[in-house]
């Protein structure tokens, strides 16, 4: 069990978030930790290669009339759509985190408290 005392609840859309003093984790919960907060690099990865992706296919070895059909046959708003869904897909990953921390059966109290209370929709603050 490690020592897991540098993060605070803040309290979001009237949630009622404890206070955990001297809160241990075990090593799934802080993978599970890890895996939360690495989920802002992912976001940025998937906004890159959907936006980058398109943008290498329409001008990288392409004259200028393919370039130019390229670029009027692009659907901007489908391109848009596509990059603001990476914020739901990052934030179902961490939701589906979180439930299965919360449910789970093998963990002392206080550690129980906190997946809860993430569940219910505290955010952590460093």
């Amino acid at each position: 069990m490690l020592e897991f005392i540098l993060y605070q609840f803040i309290e979001i859309n009237m949630a009622y978030c404890p206070s955990i003093h001297h809160l241990e984790m075990d090593e799934e919960s802080l993978l599970a930790l890890t895996e939360i907060f690495g989920h802002d690099d992912l976001k940025l990865k998937l906004q890159f290669a959907i936006s980058g992706g398109h943008w290498i296919n329409t001008f990288l070895g392409n004259g200028a009339v393919e370039t130019l059909y390229s670029v009027h046959s692009t659907d901007f708003d489908m391109m848009t759509k596509a990059i603001s869904a990476t914020n739901r897909i990052t934030q179902r990953i961490v939701e589906d985190i979180i439930t299965t921390q919360a449910i789970r059966s093998d963990v002392n109290t206080k550690q129980l408290l906190f997946w809860r209370a993430m569940y219910n929709g505290c955010i952590l603050k460093k």
